[in-house]
């Protein structure tokens, strides 16, 4: 019994250390909170993109595209004239962040992200039947690449969720 109880410490310590490094080196998107005032930049810069012209000035990253239309979404745009291969949910929780941080990244990156390894742990306590070894699936996601880049590019959660 006690045992397990110092492997679960462990365990837990592991998965808050590898989210607190994941996100300590992409602290850049979390600690910026100037989203509205660079609106207007986002807006030519994605009108100017493969997005929306085919003489386009260059290339940009789906991040950005889904930055600027989560915003555009938020102030009432039409959905299908942004981006309408992808559904329009995740796009909405980054106009939500906007709004709500002035920030894009946080709502969808962390909440889908805890969200994501709360949903695990709950899943695999379900089919394994206890808490400690369930504690594994998750500590052991976390030290997943596919899963930590998912907190350095906010498409992969709004396209991919876990």
């Amino acid at each position: 019994m006690r045992f397990s109880k110092i492997i679960s410490l462990l365990l837990i310590g592991i998965i808050f250390f590898n989210l607190a490094t994941t996100l300590y080196h992409n602290k850049d998107k979390f600690i910026t909170f100037n989203y509205w005032q660079t609106f207007s930049e986002q807006k030519k810069t994605f009108y100017s993109s493969q997005y929306k012209t085919k003489k386009y000035e260059a290339f940009i990253k789906d991040e950005v595209a889904y930055s600027y239309v989560g915003g555009a979404l938020i102030r009432g745009e039409n959905p299908i004239f942004n981006i309408p291969e992808a559904p329009p949910l995740g796009k909405y929780l980054i106009g939500l962040s906007a709004i709500w941080f002035n920030n894009p990244n946080i709502f969808v990156t962390l909440a889908a992200g805890f969200l994501g390894l709360v949903m695990l742990y709950l899943l695999s306590r379900q089919v394994l039947g206890s808490s400690f070894i369930s504690l594994l699936p998750v500590a052991a996601i976390t030290t997943e690449p596919l899963y930590k880049n998912q907190y350095a590019f906010v498409p992969l959660f709004v396209k991919y969720p876990i």
